[in-house]
Order: structure tokens, then C-alpha cells, then sequence
């Protein structure tokens, strides 16, 4: 079974994972950097989910060291306000950026 990281807020994480086992993937969560980064040694890993403005490094850094050397899927999760992050994230390689509170069908 293929697997989805998702790095975010513990309250965003609990969320998101109900919908994402509920499609058939297994979910590999954190809410810090050094889960990232383990979890990027998975290799039947389908797609990050990344809320960038994580603690200890931003998910920019992060993405940018991750398209040196993997075509992972990438969606950034970004508040309202913070649409222009979703915007960056899309110029360093995220394939795309949703706007948080994520709905069940966009994702």
C-alpha cells in the first residue's frame, strides 16, 4: 500500500489522516522537520503533504533539498492569508498548494 506523508499542525493532522486512510493509502504523520525527514526515506512514498513555516526549518528549504533528488508529489498546505507561500511553493517545485481548512473532496 502506498504511503502519504503529511507534516502539520497536530489538529490538521488528525484531520487529514481520517480522509486519507479513508482512500486507501497508509499515512506517515509528524508535525516537525525531523518527521519530514524521515519520512522521506519511505520508499513506497506517494505524495508529501507539507504545511510550510514548520519549526526548525521552512518547508521552503525543505522542498528545495527534496527536488535535488525526487519527483515526489508535493502539496503545500497553506492558510488563507498565506496564499502567497502557496504561490512560492509552486516556483520551487510543489505541484500544487490547497488552501487550509482542506476539504475531503479537493483533497
Amino acid at each position: 500500500m502506498e504511503t502519504i506523508l503529511l507534516i502539520d499542525e497536530p489538529g490538521e493532522v488528525a484531520r487529514l489522516t481520517q480522509w486519507i486512510e479513508a482512500s486507501g493509502f497508509n499515512v506517515e504523520t509528524g508535525t516537525t522537520t525531523e518527521a519530514y525527514s524521515q519520512g522521506l526515506q519511505q520508499e513506497n512514498l506517494a505524495a508529501l503533504l507539507l504545511a510550510p513555516g514548520l519549526a526548525g526549518a521552512t518547508a521552503f528549504d525543505w522542498l528545495r533539498l527534496l527536488r535535488a533528488t525526487s519527483r515526489v508529489p508535493v502539496l503545500l498546505l497553506v492558510e488563507p492569508e498565506q496564499e502567497a507561500d502557496g504561490v512560492l511553493g509552486l516556483e520551487l517545485g510543489a505541484d500544487d498548494y490547497l488552501i487550509k481548512p482542506v476539504k475531503p473532496r479537493v483533497l
